[in-house]
């Protein structure tokens, strides 16, 4: 297991089976032991964790890849494929006032970044989107990004192999953070 505010991020083709299966995997390589014995629970949010265990981990796929983060303390991971879509209706649409004025203001191209930032807070407040995408924003009234203003929380963005993917986690500290593909 990793130092105390190190996060290892597992991951592998989607193809390669059923993300419950995925994450059973994923946990025994990062715990070194395996725990197919411990059943899923949910917490009001819908957030998934392992009863009466420490371990702590977000899930997040995206096009052609599956990840989940592993830490010793609450996290949210997310991962989105770059894809065609009309940005300027998605944004002023979902997100925030401060957020869509810094992607017009940025031509867009910070669009997937910010997507995968709000989701990754999301996953670790345990929200999910339920609760809404423009009642928050990580921009800031000065518009420095990626930020999570009044919260014990740090959004990192993670560089991936692929451009034409974003990665982001949030955790209260992040000291380290380690990719080992596996299967």
């Amino acid at each position: 297991m990793a130092g105390s505010a190190d996060i290892a991020v597992y991951y592998c083709p989607v193809s390669a089976g059923a993300s419950h299966q995925l994450l059973y995997q994923a946990a025994a390589a990062y715990l070194g032991k395996d725990i197919s014995h411990i059943q899923l629970a949910r917490e009001p949010g819908g957030k998934p964790y392992f009863p009466g265990s420490s371990l702590h981990f977000s899930i997040s796929h995206s096009g052609k890849w599956w990840l989940c983060a592993f830490a010793r303390e609450r996290l949210g991971l997310d991962i989105q494929q770059h894809q065609p879509c009309n940005k300027e209706q998605l944004s002023s649409r979902f997100f925030h006032p401060l957020e869509d004025a810094f992607l017009r203001h940025n031509a867009y191209e910070e669009f997937y970044r910010l997507w995968a930032a709000k989701e990754s807070w999301l996953k670790y407040t345990g929200q999910g989107i339920t609760g809404g995408m423009d009642n928050f924003s990580v921009v800031d009234c000065q518009g420095n990004f990626p930020v999570i203003s009044g919260q014990d929380a740090r959004l990192q963005p993670v560089e991936w192999p692929e451009d034409d993917y974003s990665v982001c986690l949030c955790a209260r500290r992040i000291d380290n953070i380690i990719l080992r593909q596996f299967i």
